[in-house]
């Protein structure tokens, strides 16, 4: 598709045609970065038509969030295509569906939620396939922030058969991703039977993409459990095969940063976390990144560094006060209050279980909860 692209006697229409090809069969694989180039040099081509620029634009946004240091041009080039799609509906739904997700980067949750009410709309309004794929970011995004209501009825996973290919694809990451949100806010059983289900209707339906995702939300449900046998060794294949996908190697690399810690292995821990974007985390996944900070001050504990734990902290905690989503804190707290009392910033450990205590209250939150009870202790 991209040679055929690259001849530039090609006709407009095939053109659009091949344009539009080249990011579905983009956003479903896994090679991210010669599509990216390829759409990013499509949209300044006078060949490529009104009607089709704007879905050019909106695949190439949500292949630009994949990568590292793509979130938020990403997110901004999914908006802009939002304008040109006023006559594409079904489209529009897909780029607000991407837009209403909580957990990238530091900006407010309270930014994304008019997002979310726009898509909690356009979901009624929809059906079959297009339900299906705006259900798979919006149910994943109430159980992120604690919503208590989605996971007391599950029946709605189980649509009437036979389904299409693409309803297929798309009850997959329904699956999967409400399996990654069960993760990171510990519904961990929960989070099992999701995957074992969504894992194999993504093989089944060859969606490739989704199929990373799952095996990276595994990797980090078998480190919350325990099961930490062949771990690194699982991971670390993963993140061979995966390192292209920043959503997935950020996970995979905190998994093996953590690992590492347990092993004693400083060098490689540092590595590791450091690869999940604590430096930039307004451009990285926030479940992730929370994860690492307790990973890196937990590191910096480990190694006497008890400044350097606390500065790391005190980044962690910015990352999530700016977020305003306290479901992800789980890991963070516990150490947090530890290394802020061995500070001598008693006050600072009160403050904070009380922030916590306040932004729960109501939520689903099992890890956060538990994280509560531990920093009361």
């Amino acid at each position: 598709l991209q040679r055929l692209l690259g001849y530039p006697g090609l006709p407009a229409r095939d053109v659009d045609r091949l344009a539009v090809k080249l990011g579905q069969v983009a956003h479903t694989g896994l090679d991210q970065y010669d599509p990216v180039a390829t759409l990013e040099r499509l949209l300044s081509d006078p060949r490529l038509s009104t009607a089709a620029r704007g879905e050019v634009r909106l695949f190439l946004g949500m292949l630009l969030v994949r990568q590292i240091g793509g979130l938020e041009a990403g997110r901004a080039v999914i908006e802009t295509a939002l304008d040109e799609l006023g006559e594409r509906p079904h489209l529009l739904a897909r780029g607000v569906s991407v837009l209403a997700q909580p957990f990238y980067g530091t900006a407010p949750v309270s930014q994304v939620l008019p997002w979310r009410e726009r898509l909690r709309e356009l979901i009624k309004a929809s059906e079959g396939e297009l339900r299906l794929s705006l259900l798979a970011n919006h149910l994943s995004s109430l159980i992120q922030t604690g919503d208590p209501s989605v996971l007391r009825e599950l029946a709605f996973l189980s649509p009437p058969a036979p389904l299409t290919t693409g309803e297929q694809r798309h009850l997959a990451r329904v699956h999967c991703n409400m399996a990654d949100a069960c993760t990171c806010v510990g519904h961990h059983e929960q989070a099992r039977t999701l995957l074992e289900t969504g894992l194999r209707l993504a093989i089944d339906s060859g969606a490739p993409f989704v199929v990373s995702t799952a095996r990276a939300t595994q990797t980090r449900l078998s480190w919350f459990l325990g099961e930490w046998h062949g771990l690194a060794e699982r991971a670390t294949d993963l993140l061979d095969e995966y390192h292209d996908l920043f959503p997935v190697a950020s996970e995979l690399s905190l998994v093996l940063g953590s690992l590492a810690i347990v092993r004693g292995d400083w060098e490689e821990a540092e590595e590791r976390l450091t690869a999940t974007g604590v430096g930039s985390p307004h451009d990285a996944i926030t479940p992730v990144v929370l994860g690492a900070f307790a990973g890196l001050a937990r590191l910096r504990l480990a190694q006497g560094e008890n400044a350097l734990a606390l500065a790391e902290i005190d980044r962690g905690l910015a990352v999530a006060r700016s977020k305003g989503v306290w479901s992800w804190t789980g890991e963070l707290v516990p150490v947090a209050v530890t290394v802020l009392v061995e500070g001598g910033r008693t006050d600072d450990a009160r403050r904070l279980t009380r922030e916590l205590e306040r932004d729960i209250k109501g939520r689903d939150v099992p890890m956060a909860a538990a994280a509560l009870e531990m920093a009361g202790a």
